[in-house]
């Protein structure tokens, strides 16, 4: 009964539709990081030093820097996700979208900014390009409160919804397709709602 209801934690996202359960998969089972690959700056560290789930949420302590990535590499998709820090007002961490090999801190991807002050911003990360970037400043919600995000990819462009609000677009992003990354860069956060339709 309770691993049943810790996997509807992650296919139930504030405010949207029941239909959207029916095309947006989950991530992340609510029990354990089943189907990702921890990646870390420190190569002692372990995966459960770092990141853990339970409740639903995964939560990352931050340290050391790395990212947890998808085993399986994506293209044309929307992501929608949660996320918040618990008490970092100069939190920093982010989505890495497209990552390339080598696994490295920081690989080649698309990064979407989760950064407090500029939480949306997008730009490209080593050898991964794209024809413009975004800058965003002070779109996200005070520390302790959830903030929604949703990452529309088609086919090089790239679309940030925070918050309800469409904060910015990059087109020509290349690569365009791979795994997807969350961030451990300093600070705790947390994520929950991690769902992916594909296009």
């Amino acid at each position: 009964m309770l691993v049943a209801f810790l996997a509807t934690l992650c296919l139930i996202a504030r405010g949207w539709a029941d239909d959207d359960k029916d095309e947006f998969q989950p991530l992340c089972d609510g029990k354990s990081l089943k189907g990702w690959e921890f990646i870390s700056a420190d190569a002692n560290a372990k995966l459960e030093d770092t990141w853990t789930v339970a409740d639903g949420v995964i939560r990352c302590l931050g340290k050391p820097n790395g990212y947890l990535r998808t085993s399986d590499e994506f293209r044309n998709y929307v992501l929608k996700l949660d996320w918040r820090y618990p008490d970092a007002k100069d939190g920093n961490s982010g989505i890495l979208l497209h990552c390339q090999k080598p696994d490295k801190v920081w690989p080649s991807s698309i990064q979407v900014q989760l950064h407090n002050p500029e939480a949306g911003s997008i730009y490209a990360l080593g050898d991964s390009k794209a024809d413009n970037g975004v800058m965003v400043a002070d779109k996200a919600k005070p520390v302790g409160e959830w903030n929604t995000l949703e990452l529309t990819c088609m086919d090089g462009k790239i679309t940030v919804v925070l918050n309800d609000e469409k904060v910015g677009e990059v087109t020509g992003a290349t690569p365009d397709k791979g795994p997807i990354a969350l961030q451990s860069e300093g600070a705790e956060i947390q994520f929950r709602n991690v769902l992916l339709k594909k296009l």
